[in-house]
């Protein structure tokens, strides 16, 4: 990591408003090089200032795929009393797919218990990318299938489809 990388990532958590912002700026321009501020920029994403936020957003929203590493303190975060770090924390793990399976009955949990719709919505989509197949995964996706919020129902019921033809694939035998 470069000094001036680490440098932005440090700026994140200034007292300063005007460096906070610099920083999400700076970081929303360099795509997945950012990668090392995924956590930073996480948090950022619930700053108390507006254009903090969205610069913060802009640059989760392209810095791609975070490394495997970045899983444990992006599972931290799924504690955070903030929707929208504890939305991105999902949305990156989401991005993990498979690699973020040890992170699925945290999130199975999230779902059930989570008062932000938005939130759970993002989980329901996340599982689907993770994959994870466990009981209580599927018990978390059955429930908020029957939501009366149509867009939690759909990615839950999208979840439970996908999920079902990998444990399909998995139980056929081979050229069966």
């Amino acid at each position: 990591m470069t000094n001036d990388l680490s440098t932005l990532i440090n700026n994140l958590n200034s007292n300063d408003v005007g460096v906070r912002g610099n920083a999400a700026e700076r970081l929303s321009r360099l795509g997945e090089q950012a990668k090392a501020a995924l956590v930073g920029l996480c948090r950022a994403a619930s700053d108390e200032d507006e254009t903090v936020r969205e610069h913060a957003v802009a640059a989760l929203e392209e810095v791609g795929v975070p490394d495997g590493e970045d899983a444990a303190e992006l599972i931290l975060l799924l504690q955070s009393s903030d929707a929208d770090t504890v939305y991105w924390a999902v949305t990156l793990l989401g991005r993990l797919e498979s690699s973020a399976s040890h992170a699925a009955e945290l999130l199975a949990k999230l779902l059930l218990d989570s008062p932000h719709l938005l939130v759970k919505q993002r989980v329901a989509w996340a599982l689907k990318k993770i994959g994870n197949q466990s009981d209580s995964v599927i018990q978390a996706l059955r429930h908020a299938a029957q939501s009366p919020d149509a867009r939690l129902s759909r990615n839950a019921q999208k979840a439970l489809s996908i999920l079902e033809r990998l444990a399909d694939s998995i139980l056929k035998p081979a050229g069966g």
